[in-house]
């Protein structure tokens, strides 16, 4: 069961396509999430912050510039969003605060990461508390790489079909170099994870979802920030920019977490025992 079987079991009713929710109020200890929520943005390149910005307040939240990534209280943000800018290396920003961003997933944060290494080891560093999903790398890289959404799974999600455009099966294809890896997607299996993107061959996931405890981890390997720059004069480069960021944030603030989704559960089975 991943998070949309557990949205469809909390609205006690069918759901077709993409469904609205609004979330019960969570625990004391959870970040909570709403429309206007705060979100927190580093990456190893400085020259992304303008558009991070963007892309935060273009999907109704507020941005939140962490200049002091050591010494971050990521407890004081809805979401946490994470670009490394190495093709090669884990990053250094990152991994000397992984313990305490696994921490805050776990308590309830939600976490946003755009990787972009050709080594599987280096990507499998991300999939916090998650390490039997199997990263599988392109190398060497090909220009225009495609990618697809979800071939194998039922309807749409909303990050291919939400409020800020439509993602086809070719509308992010033919960037400077769209994807740069992604994970089986026999081994998303292991932790309920929801497929959002994929290469052509269905087995291979771009970007993928799961719950950590409380918490929530969004996961692609693509050079999103690159691609919404660098293509000047190609369609992708809006699409990444306009389409996909926004659409990706606001996936990931609103997803609902597992104790809003339990608390729902209980709430419409009261509801319904009253009727009955």
């Amino acid at each position: 069961m991943d998070m949309f079987d557990w949205f469809v079991l909390a609205r006690g009713a069918p759901c077709v396509g993409v469904c609205a929710l609004a979330l019960a109020a969570a625990p004391a200890n959870a970040v909570s999430v709403a429309q206007g929520s705060t979100v927190a943005f580093a990456s190893d390149d400085s020259a992304y912050d303008a558009l991070m910005v963007q892309s935060i307040e273009a999907a109704g939240h507020t941005a939140v510039a962490i200049t002091e990534f050591a010494t971050f209280d990521f407890s004081q943000v809805d979401m946490l969003w994470f670009e490394d800018d190495s093709n090669t290396a884990f990053s250094p920003t990152f991994a000397g605060r992984q313990d305490d961003i696994e921490a805050y997933v776990r308590a309830g944060g939600r976490l946003m990461i755009h990787d972009r290494s050709t080594t599987a080891a280096v990507s499998e560093n991300y999939f916090l508390g998650a390490p039997t999903i199997e990263a599988i790398n392109f190398t060497p890289l090909t220009p225009g790489e495609e990618i697809n959404r979800p071939i194998a799974d039922a309807g749409s999600n909303p990050v291919t079909d939400g409020p800020f455009g439509t993602i086809t099966d070719t509308t992010l294809d033919n960037a400077l170099r769209s994807v740069h890896g992604a994970v089986t997607r026999e081994s998303l299996l292991t932790v309920n994870a929801t497929a959002i993107l994929t290469t052509d061959d269905p087995n291979e996931v771009v970007a993928f979802s799961y719950a950590l405890d409380d918490g929530f981890l969004y996961y692609a390997n693509m050079p999103v920030l690159f691609n919404a720059t660098n293509t000047a004069g190609l369609p992708q480069r809006e699409a990444f920019r306009d389409i996909y960021l926004p659409n990706a944030i606001d996936y990931v603030v609103n997803i609902p977490t597992p104790s809003s989704l339990v608390l729902l559960a209980l709430l419409a089975g009261a509801s319904r025992r009253r009727r009955s």
